[in-house]
């Protein structure tokens, strides 16, 4: 069923690069859409390329700062942590100071080792307002590692409350059962 729907979003966007003054096709949404669809099949490179296709054929129509966030949470996945870092360089130009930049930020500060500058960046985002569950699970994380797991909890019942859904949320709160049990 994904390969059809593939095969229809890549043929639309073949037609969107034909007639490029048609407004009859939003590339915006086709290439949303091509990205939901390759990530739903686990398919992470594809994503990640028809994300980085939106962005470089669109960057001053859609800057989307979702997309730049998924592209380098994917390169960070996948151990392309200079990528990343170039990626979010590119963002920071694009959005002019996006919460979703700043929560990336932080994420490169934690993989640098800089704990207490990626907790300094989540706490800002959160006195904006930014509740965002990546931001309550980075801060869990952090609180893990100094050993404060009560803390850590709270952290992740606040991202459960915001989505309950969050597959990366339920799999730390897994781990975080499996602790306590053992």
């Amino acid at each position: 069923e994904n390969k059809k729907s593939i095969a229809a979003l890549e043929k639309s966007l073949k037609l969107r690069k034909k007639y490029p003054n048609s407004r009859e096709y939003n590339s915006g949404k086709i290439y949303d859409n091509l990205a939901a669809v390759h990530l739903l099949s686990k398919d992470t490179v594809n994503c990640l390329r028809v994300l980085q296709e939106k962005i470089t054929q669109m960057p001053e129509i859609y800057p989307n700062p979702n997309d730049y966030y998924l592209s380098i949470m994917l390169m960070l996945q996948s151990g392309k942590i200079e990528a990343g870092r170039k990626m979010l360089k590119t963002a920071l130009t694009a959005l002019n100071e996006s919460p979703l930049s700043a929560r990336a930020e932080a994420v490169f500060d934690y993989y640098d080792g800089n704990f207490e500058q990626s907790k300094e960046k989540c706490d800002n985002l959160l006195a904006l307002g930014n509740n965002q569950v990546e931001t309550f699970l980075l801060l869990a994380i952090l609180k893990l590692q100094k050993n404060k797991p009560s803390e850590a909890f709270e952290f992740l019942k606040k991202g459960y409350q915001i989505n309950p859904e969050n597959a990366t949320l339920i799999k730390v709160f897994d781990k975080f059962y499996q602790k306590k049990q053992d």
